[in-house]
């Protein structure tokens, strides 16, 4: 339903604005889409794939005067995830540098900087609001010794990846 459901809304939302050819369509998805999450195989998919479809309709849609961008919080206070287990939202709440978690309220404006004309420079963007979410920065930490892993490019030509939030380079 997650992937499904925002390609069947974005597929009916881009339709008027091609026609007045002005738009922003704006996912909300979640920050483990970039890192996964254990025993969560199919949410992460999902949201890793409302990424990708995301930055792909953005390029498509883009000549279209149509922007298309992702919002991908970490843990927001929500009924959901105040239904989690007490322990695991204290553990949790503990990791984060901010020492709590984000609020609809602060994702609320980002939504309206993206649906702006001063945010219409964004195309394809996939904006994390994480409270500094150490999940995130073990796979930036996991992108330093890189030099192995290049090793194996040498000699096949350019190419290049995203890992995390990092676009690396190959040649």
């Amino acid at each position: 339903i997650h992937l499904k459901g925002h390609f069947a809304c974005m597929r009916a939302a881009s339709v008027p604005m091609r026609e007045q050819r002005n738009g922003s369509i704006i996912a909300i998805t979640s920050h483990v889409g970039l890192y996964g999450l254990p025993d969560s195989p199919n949410y992460c998919a999902a949201k890793a794939g409302i990424m990708g479809f995301t930055r792909s309709l953005a390029y498509e849609l883009a000549h279209d005067g149509i922007t298309v961008n992702s919002i991908n919080p970490g843990p927001i206070e929500t009924p959901l995830l105040l239904g989690l287990p007490r322990d695991w939202l204290e553990r949790k709440k503990a990791e984060l540098p901010i020492g709590r978690f984000g609020r609809v309220n602060e994702v609320a404006p980002t939504a309206l900087l993206l649906a702006s004309e001063e945010g219409s420079y964004f195309v394809g963007a996939s904006l994390n609001m994480n409270g500094g979410d150490p999940s995130l920065e073990y796979i930036a930490a996991m992108a330093q010794p890189m030099d192995s892993f290049l090793e194996l490019f040498a000699g096949q030509g350019q190419a290049s990846f995203q890992l995390g939030n990092r676009w690396v380079e190959a040649s």
